[in-house]
């Protein structure tokens, strides 16, 4: 495993999910019954990777053709409304 010790970090890198990691995760859930999959802070979407329906929030909006929907917003100021509207 990556241990946290192993890395340099800045205040504005952008740490990435390894996609071994995104797999094992993907194998431990793929069987339950999931309408969407949310990726917070998705970046370019490592983390849901291998699912199908991914809806991705990010403040930046660089990957989001990379998710099936998309909030361009900060996660702290998200509301029900924003995720109603995706279903619109």
């Amino acid at each position: 495993m990556y241990n946290s010790i192993d890395y340099d970090f800045k205040k504005d890198d952008v740490i990435e999910t390894p996609l071994q990691l995104a797999k094992f995760i993907y194998n431990k859930v793929k069987r339950k019954a999931f309408k969407n999959v949310l990726d917070v802070g998705s970046s370019s979407g490592n983390l849901t990777y291998y699912f199908k329906n991914k809806i991705g929030l990010d403040i930046e909006d660089d990957y989001k053709n990379n998710f099936n929907k998309f909030i361009c917003k900060d996660f702290l100021t998200t509301t029900k409304e924003d995720f109603e509207k995706l279903v619109k």
